[in-house]
């Protein structure tokens, strides 16, 4: 990686072979890398239903790739901000100011949780690339990030009354 000083603000490239997905990650919650920032734009740009579905659709994905994990705990995560007032203090600003211009989508929410439950547990599979990467972080990281994800799943149950 390589640095460079502009004034106060700091540029870092990263180079990495064709093929490679660099992805810079400054956290562990749901939009906390640079995929899942993009996510974020992109959901602004589209009909917000349509995505959703685009993104937990799975069934065409052999290997659930680093992206399509992003689709879904994005995807999850919004879910759950739409429906629970508790886990909006987890998101991030441009998040929260989407769930305040799409309160009328709550009501389209419990189809789409059931898929995003489904989505999470395939994402905290031990074939996920997400998860990889994670275990790869250790298993403090690991076991943090894995916490904030059961979290998102346990909220959507708790707001369309499904058991685990």
């Amino acid at each position: 990686m390589v640095e460079r000083s502009l004034g106060e603000r700091w540029l870092s490239f990263s180079f990495t072979p064709p093929g490679i997905l660099c992805v810079d990650i400054w956290g562990i919650g749901p939009f906390d890398d640079d995929l899942a920032a993009d996510w974020l734009e992109d959901l602004n740009d589209s009909d917000p239903i349509a995505f959703f579905q685009h993104c937990l659709d799975l069934s065409d994905t052999d290997d659930l790739h680093y992206l399509a994990c992003i689709g879904v705990v994005c995807t999850a995560a919004m879910l759950a901000g739409l429906v629970s007032q508790k886990f909006r203090s987890t998101l991030p600003e441009s998040a929260l100011a989407w769930i305040a211009n799409h309160q009328h989508l709550q009501s389209e929410v419990p189809p789409l949780a059931r898929q995003a439950i489904i989505g999470i547990g395939q994402v905290l599979s031990t074939e996920s690339e997400i998860s990889v990467r994670w275990e790869d972080r250790g298993a403090d990281q690991y076991e943090q990030w894995h916490q904030g994800i059961e979290q998102i799943a346990a909220e959507l149950r708790t707001a369309v009354s499904i058991r685990k």
